[in-house]
């Protein structure tokens, strides 16, 4: 039944003053089929502990871990069911897998990875600046999002979730002490001490308005200014030498913007407001 063996030595020792001290079997996945692999694991005649299989969990497992990950990219990620998980690992690499030990494996993985996954989520909540965004797909008629947490140092995803506020409340607290930087979904309000929206959606809206209604000369001036101030910005936060001043810098900016947001807070009403029209107030609110 083995069909492949391999030798395994303590990282820190030469091959040859080892003996073989024991021997652990599992499924892995080589060269896209399924093998039965008989690892002998090498050491020092009065080692205590043996050496660890890479792409094992730990000296009981039974599987590799890239098993383990495709079982849960076919059940959670496309959302087919673990018997159909089952077929189709068993059609492509031959590995004739039962349900109840899919299951068992995913649960393995859900162990293994929570730690972790607590740690990196209570660093970013303690981070000063956060970028999040969300997106969605179907699995069948089931709609599924997944979040992305970023700062400088991480990044945490929360996939196969809901799409509300509390799905983000669960990473970063009730509110985050810091600087959050989204788009204008409404889920982020109030979430943030301090709040930046995303230039790249806001300056889509302006580009999307003014290549529909070409013949609308204000949406282009606005798209003109709005693009403009963005490239002042930039170039003020690239400015190395600009080591004072900054704040007077960002009031100027801040100025010119609701100069140019001069429909800001208009009232959009359904039946007289045109629909390119509210989505102009709308972006001027954003």
């Amino acid at each position: 039944m083995v069909s492949a063996e391999e030798a395994v030595y303590p990282p820190t020792v030469k091959p040859e003053r080892c003996i073989v001290k024991g021997q652990q079997y599992a499924w892995r996945i080589l060269s896209g089929k399924a093998k039965y692999v008989c690892y002998q694991l090498y050491g020092l005649e009065d080692d205590q502990e043996l050496p660890k299989v890479p792409g094992l969990r730990n000296s009981r497992s039974e599987y590799g871990l890239e098993i383990i990950l495709i079982v849960a990219f076919l059940h959670y990620w496309i959302g087919i069911s673990l018997d159909n998980v089952c077929d189709v690992l068993c059609f492509f690499t031959g590995l004739s897998l039962p349900k109840s030990q899919a299951d068992s494996l995913l649960n393995q993985l859900s162990q293994d990875w929570s730690e972790q996954y607590e740690t990196i989520a209570e660093l970013l909540a303690q981070q000063l600046i956060i970028y999040i965004d969300e997106t969605g797909w179907k699995v069948g008629k089931q709609s599924c999002y997944t979040w992305a947490f970023s700062t400088a140092m991480h990044v945490l995803f929360r996939c196969g979730v809901g799409r509300g506020k509390a799905e983000a409340q669960k990473i970063l607290g009730e509110k985050f002490r810091g600087i959050g930087v989204t788009d204008d979904y409404g889920a982020y309000k109030y979430l943030f001490n301090q709040h930046q929206l995303c230039w790249a959606h806001l300056l889509r809206k302006a580009i999307k308005l003014m290549l529909q209604h070409p013949a609308r000369q204000e949406y282009k001036d606005f798209l003109d200014e709005l693009y403009d101030i963005y490239q002042q910005a930039v170039r003020f936060q690239k400015d190395r030498r600009l080591t004072v001043g900054r704040k007077a810098k960002s009031q100027q900016l801040q100025a010119r913007i609701r100069e140019l947001c001069l429909r800001e807070g208009e009232t959009i009403e359904p039946e007289r407001t045109l629909a390119h029209e509210a989505s102009f107030i709308r972006l001027q609110n954003d």
